[in-house]
């Protein structure tokens, strides 16, 4: 079969201090490109070009889409208000489309039927990298979360070694020192005592987990993360939860000085996204999908 997949931006990876923030979009979709040219039933795979295809894989409903069968991979979320919520964006969207793929069960429980696909991860790039110089406490992402959350789960360790790696227009703080390459961030994920991790409301309330988790976890990275209990469920022994604030505060000063105490999650953690969390396996659990459909 031959596949087209969308994206808004080919461009955003880049540690250019362009005012843009990095797309998690183009990073999931080049690994999705790079997987499925690997399975011999894909004839080709082209990212927002012009070829023909079979099917045309949309990662967000806002852009012109090309010929074969429509499917929607609603991995994005939309919250309020400057969006109608992420249920209202799907409902407009829906009478476009022929398929839907869903990061989490319970946002495909909150909308119809389709593939659940989670996020994964592409072991080549993302893997044990021990490096000398990596902050204590890294967060690597863009400034999108309300300032309260921001300020609970990420800013309260400021002052305990954190860097915020992303986009410094975006951030407008100190504490960001720019974006980093795909390289760098790998190496901090394998070296930074503790890894910080926050989830916007949306993505809690339908138990859908960030990119950076599986991709922290390959590189047997330790996170401290807000809590969900789908999170717990499928995570369980390999992160460590908080409530943020002062719990925060003191999670942190514990494992940057109990560092060893980290190293049961960090092997559990990168076995578990090894075994069951790779773009190989979900590419072929698309594969076999998308033959259902043609």
């Amino acid at each position: 079969m031959r596949i087209t997949i969308l994206v808004p931006s080919l461009e955003s990876i880049t540690t250019a201090n362009n005012g843009h923030n990095v797309q998690g979009d183009e990073m999931v979709a080049r690994a999705w490109a790079k997987y499925l040219a690997r399975d011999p039933r894909v004839e080709s795979v082209d990212i927002n070009g012009d070829a023909a295809s079979d099917v045309c894989i949309t990662f967000t409903p806002f852009v012109k889409r090309r010929a074969g069968l429509q499917v929607l991979y609603l991995q994005n979320v939309f919250p309020e208000p400057e969006w109608p919520g992420t249920i209202g964006v799907f409902e407009a969207a829906r009478p476009h489309f022929d398929a839907f793929i869903f990061p989490s069960p319970g946002l495909r429980d909150r909308c119809t039927d389709g593939l659940v696909l989670q996020f994964a991860v592409d072991p080549e790039v993302y893997f044990p990298q021990p490096t000398e110089g990596v902050p204590p406490v890294v967060f690597v992402g863009n400034n999108i979360r309300d300032r309260e959350t921001t300020e609970r789960y990420l800013l309260a360790c400021r002052d305990q070694g954190l860097a915020v790696f992303g986009n410094p227009a975006a951030w407008n703080d100190p504490v960001c020192r720019g974006k980093c390459s795909v390289e760098d961030e790998a190496r901090m994920y394998s070296s930074a005592s503790v890894l910080l991790n926050v989830h916007l409301r949306e993505h809690l309330e339908y138990g859908s987990f960030n990119y950076r988790i599986f991709c922290a976890l390959a590189c047997g990275g330790f996170m401290l993360s807000d809590y969900s209990p789908q999170l717990e469920e499928e995570f369980g022994g390999c992160i460590g939860f908080t409530d943020g604030g002062d719990d925060l505060r003191e999670a942190v000063n514990h494992y940057v000085t109990h560092h060893e105490e980290t190293f049961p999650c960090r092997l559990a953690g990168r076995q578990l996204v090894l075994e069951r969390h790779t773009f190989a396996r979900r590419m072929n659990d698309l594969v076999n999908w998308l033959e259902t459909k043609l």
